[in-house]
């Protein structure tokens, strides 16, 4: 049985080497070479669609970033609007306060008040006699 089968076996063995080589083989080799000829062609493409959108894109950030900048501006010139109105109340607030301070002030009820000098008394040199005198004249 063994002659009967070897070769059939051998045939089998042949066929598929066979088909190996020229089946397995050659489509990978084709899908490497279609891969790579895909890259190139997508390499090719996006460089193509990058020098026209790097353009349009440059264009559209100017214009984004130039709105921005208005918005920014407008937001800022009503904040200080804002601000010169709140400053402007507080000034008021502040004039009324010092005329009223300064009412208080002219009056004589907060105004501090001025010391009178009062005038030394010189007294005049006595002699020692006239103190001694003077001292035993009270004793008696």
């Amino acid at each position: 049985m063994n002659t009967t089968e070897s070769p059939l076996l051998r045939a089998i063995g042949e066929m598929k080497k066979e088909f190996q080589k020229r089946v397995v083989p050659p489509s990978v080799e084709d899908t490497r070479k279609k891969i790579k000829k895909f890259a190139v062609r997508t390499d090719k493409g996006l460089k193509r669609l990058m020098a026209k959108d790097i353009p349009r894109m440059a264009k559209r950030l100017k214009r984004e970033g130039q709105s921005l900048e208005r918005l920014v501006e407008k937001r800022i010139k009503k904040e200080i609007v804002k601000f010169t109105k709140q400053l402007a109340g507080h000034k008021k607030e502040l004039a009324v306060l010092h005329k009223t301070l300064e009412k208080y002030l002219k009056g004589d009820s907060l105004a501090p008040k001025k010391k009178a000098k009062k005038k030394k008394v010189s007294r005049k040199k006595t002699s020692r006699r006239k103190k001694a005198s003077g001292r035993v004249q009270k004793k008696s």
